[in-house]
């Protein structure tokens, strides 16, 4: 018999993105967390901005502050993130969170700002195939 589980918005949970090329998780760890409905109206707000079109009001969204900031909450440490300079593993910081691949990012946002994680998630995320290399990061000059 199997249950449904949902990930509280206490909880933190290990993911591992996939490897392109080959579909099998790699061996960096992003630690995430949800994001809780109170978090993301706040973010919200504040990517939100009033402007006037064609004579009526219009939102609009800045939706690179809005991933931006979805990802730097998610986020709360990692294992196993690399330069591509020097092979050391980078700290957990804003200016490294922002360099991430988009696809890492699109699947984080994903994860803990659509709150699409799950037991099933967080398992086959621990489900490690033989060793990979590791995703680097590139210095954006």
């Amino acid at each position: 018999m199997s249950f449904l589980t949902i990930i509280e918005d206490d909880q933190t949970f290990e993911y591992s993105p996939l490897e392109p090329s080959t579909g099998e998780r790699m061996d960096s760890v992003f630690v995430l967390r949800v994001l809780p409905d109170a978090e993301l109206k706040k973010i919200r707000a504040r990517c939100i901005r009033t402007v006037w079109e064609q004579h009526q009001r219009i939102e609009k969204m800045d939706d690179h502050q809005y991933s931006a900031e979805i990802v730097e909450y998610a986020i709360v440490d990692w294992r196993g993130v690399k330069s591509a300079r020097s092979e050391k593993d980078l700290p957990c910081t804003s200016e490294m969170k922002a360099r991430l691949p988009s696809v890492v990012k699109g699947d984080i946002i994903r994860l803990c700002g659509a709150k699409e994680a799950d037991a099933h998630t967080v398992q086959s995320a621990q489900e490690k195939k033989p060793s990979k290399p590791t995703s680097t990061l590139s210095k954006v000059s």
